[in-house]
């Protein structure tokens, strides 16, 4: 008879190691692992951690490493949360102490959802000078726009949830690195705590990959008209895109990217929290949710998910007000999403007074 379970194993190596393959060439990698899930890729590279090591973090990053770092893990080791201004000084000074514990520093850029870009190959410079493992989450930019390794930093963070998938039905990650000992280290950490991708989701990310290309060029396409009409509009307050001429960072983002994809958070012109909450409810055209990165656009009202990260006090200061929103650009026509943020935007009231803590 048949051993249809080393059938089900042999399909899945030979699909993983497609998709493993594929993801490497796109990222400038020699080695990548796919996993079950983002949160699993950055879990896995937290773990080549030893107890009582620090990671340092930027500022602004992805909420759900926040929590995996500060409430989850943190009983392992510590965290730094390094400077918005300078964090390259900072960092070099915190690498120079003579009992130095930092063992990883952590980056994201662009930043979900604020948009800060961090220079990563002076990062990179640093860590290498004092031997100290850089990773980077390139989810929303893609393997198409940026190429981090390229840039000297030691490992790549995926969630193929988001745009290699590409359809918001696939739940997978992926770290790509050039280093063996890392990629070693890390396949046996995916592979002991189970945290493997299925043959069905390697499947919808092969299939993904087929069309990331060009899907990457119509949102792009698309995020830039919106952007640009959001930041006009007498309903918006401030708008955080990567590729604005205006950006703090962008001779940086210019240097290390060609180019961009869909996400866009903004705040609209109200203080009113049940305001705020009625603008992403009025929109037809956009999924209401907190996954990005589909063929269909999405909303996120940020502010309120964000809070409970933070002191009241802190969350307002970093931005993360009830007003602020995040979109993920599809591939629809794009005429048609303004046509949506406008009738939704025409109907919010203009309210001005201290957000609600």
């Amino acid at each position: 008879m048949y051993n249809l379970d080393l059938g089900n194993q042999q399909l899945n190596k030979e699909l993983e190691t497609k998709v493993e393959a594929q993801l490497a060439s796109l990222e400038k990698a020699k080695y990548c692992l796919t996993t079950n899930s983002g949160v699993s890729s950055i879990s896995i590279v937290l773990q080549l951690l030893n107890h009582g090591d620090c990671v340092a973090v930027q500022h602004d990053y992805y909420n759900g490493t926040r929590s995996l770092i500060n409430k989850i893990m943190n009983h392992r080791y510590t965290n730094v949360t390094l400077d918005q201004i300078d964090p390259y000084s900072q960092l070099e000074n915190l690498l120079s102490r003579p009992n130095n514990d930092i063992k990883l520093v952590f980056l994201e850029s662009p930043s979900n959802p604020m948009m800060t870009i961090i220079d990563f190959e002076r990062i990179s410079q640093i860590c290498k000078k004092h031997k100290v493992i850089s990773a980077a989450d390139n989810t929303i930019c893609s393997p198409i726009y940026q190429n981090p390794l390229t840039h000297g930093i030691d490992i790549v963070i995926h969630s193929c949830t988001k745009y290699i998938g590409g359809h918001s039905d696939c739940v997978a990650g992926a770290i790509c690195t050039k280093d063996e000992d890392i990629y070693k280290k890390m396949r046996y950490l995916r592979d002991i705590t189970g945290q493997q991708t299925n043959q069905f989701n390697l499947y919808l990310m092969d299939q993904g990959l087929q069309t990331l290309k060009i899907r990457a060029q119509r949102v792009h396409k698309n995020a830039i008209k919106i952007a640009e009409y959001l930041k006009s509009h007498p309903k918006v307050a401030k708008v955080y895109f990567p590729l604005f001429d205006t950006h703090a960072e962008i001779d940086i983002m210019k240097k290390q990217s060609t180019g961009y994809l869909g996400l866009i958070s903004f705040h609209i012109n109200t203080d009113d929290f049940d305001e705020s909450c009625e603008f992403p409810k009025r929109l037809k055209m956009f999924e209401f949710g907190p996954s990005l990165g589909g063929v269909i656009s999405s909303i996120e009202q940020q502010g309120t998910s964000h809070k409970s990260q933070f002191t009241p006090e802190d969350a307002i200061k970093r931005g993360f007000k009830d007003n602020l929103m995040r979109i993920s650009v599809g591939i629809e026509n794009a005429a048609d999403l303004i046509a949506d943020l406008e009738q939704s935007l025409s109907k919010v009231k203009v309210i001005k007074y201290e957000p609600k803590l």
